[in-house]
């Protein structure tokens, strides 16, 4: 046979040899394969970095507001910590005007 008949025989048979073109082609595809695939990561990834955007975004906006409500409980704690204060030393001051009452009364009735 021929150079030019074994070609044919070969692309009639449909075998394929290990010639530089098909090993091309096979190279090209298993590429194409993996940046398909790449490409499919990256998506995942990207949507993933965009989750994680929202998440701190919201995590952000729910810190603040826990920070404000905080800063309410505080000032409001504090206005019942002066509430407090000025009735404890109204009881104080009750307590100590009793007693010297009291040591008074008993003082009078010693002395009788």
């Amino acid at each position: 046979l021929n150079p030019i008949s074994k070609d044919l025989s070969t692309e009639e048979s449909g075998s394929t040899s290990s010639s530089p073109d098909s090993s091309l082609t096979g190279n090209v595809e298993r590429r194409q394969a993996g940046d398909c695939n790449h490409l499919q990561v990256v998506q995942v990834q990207e949507k993933k970095l965009l989750n994680l955007k929202e998440l701190l975004s919201s995590t952000k906006a729910e810190f603040g507001d826990l920070q404000s409500q905080f800063q309410n409980d505080l000032k409001q704690m504090e206005c019942q910590i002066e509430e407090l204060t000025t009735a404890a030393q109204g009881y104080h001051k009750e307590i100590f005007e009793y007693t010297a009452g009291s040591d008074l009364h008993l003082d009078l009735i010693q002395k009788m």
